[in-house]
């Protein structure tokens, strides 16, 4: 199992892959689907799951959509609610209050899971990729073990 950032996303619109793909390239980041991703139409908002590599070498960023389908039981809500409630007894902040108040708001949630072969390549692409959907999508960062960010300032450590 890989360590996960994910991105909140409060933007009604889910962007096509190829927008981010193509932002990420003016941004000096060229990412290309994994070979082994499957048919997934760039062109579409309609996709779920992608694998991104940064490097041929590497393992690719396994990114997953998860969509608030209005589904009690669906991925996304399990998702909101468990953060919810893991914030329940974290201490009364700013920071705690701006993250649940973004965290009810969102309306999907992009995963990118990281493998064991990540090197600093890996992660400078992971930043320009979840930036895209803070800057375009009204996205909130989340890192295991680190907590919640507000752009590049940790608000919320969990």
């Amino acid at each position: 199992m890989g360590y996960y950032v994910r991105v909140f996303c409060t933007g009604s619109e889910i962007p096509p892959l190829n927008a981010v793909l193509e932002w990420c390239a003016k941004e000096g980041v060229e990412l290309k689907p994994d070979e082994h991703s499957g048919d997934v139409d760039l062109t579409s908002p309609g996709w779920y799951a992608i694998g991104l590599l940064y490097k041929e070498e590497n393992s690719p960023l396994v990114v997953d959509l998860n969509r608030g389908v209005g589904i009690v039981d669906c991925l996304f809500q399990a998702e909101i609610n468990e953060f919810l409630e893991s914030l329940e007894e974290a201490e009364d902040s700013s920071g705690r209050s701006k993250v649940l108040s973004h965290l009810k708001s969102s309306k999907y949630i992009v995963a990118v899971q990281l493998l064991n072969d990540i090197d600093d390549d890996g992660f400078h692409a992971l930043d320009t990729f979840t930036r895209y959907f803070v800057e375009k999508c009204g996205g909130m960062v989340q890192a295991d073990g680190e907590g919640f960010y507000d752009g590049d300032r940790l608000i919320l450590e969990c």
